[in-house]
Order: C-alpha cells, then sequence, then structure tokens
C-alpha cells in the first residue's frame, strides 16, 4: 500500500519536475513572481487552487465525463501562460497581487486546462484498482513538486529583491518576459 502510494507520488513529481513539464514550471513562475517570501500563505493556497483544478480534470477525465482533443489543450496551456505573463508584465505584478480572490479562481480553471492534457499520459498507469485514490496519490505528488517551485520563485525573489536590491517591479518584468519568451515558441509548435 505505501509502495503504491510513492509510485503515484513519484508520478505526480515527475509531472512536474522533468524538462517535459516546462509548461508547470513557466506558468508557476508567473503566478508567484508577484509575490515576496513574507505571502508564503497566498502563495500556497493558490498553489493548492492550480493543483485542486488539475485534480479536477484528472477525475473527469479517469470518469469519462471530459475527453477533450489533445492538441487543443496542448495548443491552450502556452496560452495561460502567456495571459499570466503578460498580465504581469503590463500591470508590474500588481493585478495577481492585488486580487487574490479573481486569481484562486484563474488558478482553478487554468489548473483544469492543464490536467485536461495530462489526463492522456497518466491514464495508462490507472488502469484497474482505485482510480479515485491514485489520482489523489499522484495530486499529491503534484502539489508538492510545484510547492518546491513555488518556494523556489519565492526565494530567487527574496535575494535578488533585498541582497541584489532588485526592484520588485523589475524582477517580475525579468522573470514574465523569460517565461513569455519560452512560451511564445510553445504557442507555433
Amino acid at each position: 500500500m505505501v509502495e503504491d502510494f510513492f509510485f503515484y507520488f513519484k508520478i505526480g513529481m515527475g509531472h512536474v519536475m522533468e524538462w517535459g513539464a516546462l509548461d508547470h514550471i513557466l506558468f508557476l513562475m508567473c503566478l508567484c513572481v508577484p509575490y515576496v517570501l513574507k505571502d508564503w500563505a497566498k502563495v500556497i493556497w493558490l498553489v493548492t487552487f492550480f493543483t485542486l483544478g488539475h485534480t479536477i480534470s484528472l477525475l473527469l477525465g479517469a470518469y469519462g465525463i471530459a475527453n477533450f482533443k489533445r492538441e487543443y489543450v496542448e495548443f491552450i496551456i502556452p496560452i495561460t501562460i502567456l495571459i499570466a505573463a503578460l498580465v504581469n508584465i503590463i500591470s508590474g505584478g500588481k493585478v495577481l497581487n492585488q486580487n487574490i480572490k479573481l486569481v484562486y479562481g484563474i488558478s482553478v480553471f487554468f489548473g483544469i486546462i492543464h490536467g485536461l492534457a495530462y489526463y492522456g499520459d497518466l491514464k495508462m498507469v490507472l488502469i484497474g484498482g482505485n482510480k479515485l485514490l491514485r489520482i489523489l496519490e499522484v495530486s499529491t505528488g503534484v502539489e508538492t513538486a510545484q510547492l518546491i517551485i513555488a518556494f523556489i520563485v519565492l526565494m530567487l525573489g527574496s535575494m535578488f529583491q533585498n541582497v541584489l536590491r532588485v526592484s520588485k517591479k523589475d524582477w517580475v518584468l525579468v522573470v514574465s518576459s523569460i517565461a513569455l519568451g519560452l512560451v511564445i515558441p510553445m504557442i507555433f509548435e
């Protein structure tokens, strides 16, 4: 039983922490970059709401309620990153930082979109057994990996802003611009 948990937990961790998961990493960067280390509780909730949306779409796929063409979802995912990066660039990170309830809703919605693409990869390991339990185990791994990435973004932001004296606005603009530069080619692939 414990072995099963760790097997599915590692699948969830790998989904976010591998190079092929650049979409998750870029979205999380854009989501977290407007916040500073003292906002850690808000960031945990943002990541958790994103994971909740991701889990909802896995459940919808596992129980045959939602089935979308992967190529459409794969196109929409970079658009979610593009939107988050542009909002940060245009507002200097203020919009995401000031409208937290709106951002929670967006996190769930974008999590659903990101999860729709992942179900196609995951469904082979869900054959047989308790799908709900396996999805929750995978989602625990996804959540843990996403929290690690969020913590890294917060730590880097703290280092750049407090030690290197980079303004928060410049930090948000640079990180969001990097994400934008990396996501544009994804849109056209």
